[in-house]
């Protein structure tokens, strides 16, 4: 082999060690961070509407409605209920088990907006 080669594959096997080194230590620095949680058990205690606001790499702020069984933590990820970008005044309130009302925000801010889940109908009234 040439001095060439060798010094390509050194080259090439210290950047593979050092992504494998990066990628091990990602899950001790996470992308997104959850904070401002704000929990709303549902009548029956069975639902928790969770609204949370969550932060990206980029200082990009979201604001979240996810809907968890019982008292579950809060979610990792973005909601499932609603993904909102910014931090608007977001209302939650439960018209009964099987029907939640997120209101408060303008449609501009709205990245999703889920109509149901698991059972439970999703309003903006």
């Amino acid at each position: 082999m040439t001095t060439r080669a060798v010094f390509v594959l050194r080259v090439a096997g210290v950047i593979l060690l050092t992504g494998g080194a990066l990628i091990g230590l990602s899950q001790f620095f996470p992308d997104f961070q959850n904070d401002n949680v704000r929990q709303f058990p549902s009548p029956d205690g069975t639902r928790t509407a969770v609204l949370y606001r969550r932060t990206g790499p980029d200082s990009a702020i979201t604001t979240n409605v996810s809907l968890v069984q019982g008292k579950s933590a809060v979610p990792d990820g973005g909601g499932n209920a609603l993904v909102a970008r910014g931090q608007p005044a977001v209302v939650v309130k439960w018209a009964d088990n099987e029907n939640l009302a997120i209101s408060g925000l303008p449609d501009s801010v709205v990245r999703f907006r889920a109509r149901a889940v698991d059972g439970v109908r999703i309003s903006d009234r």
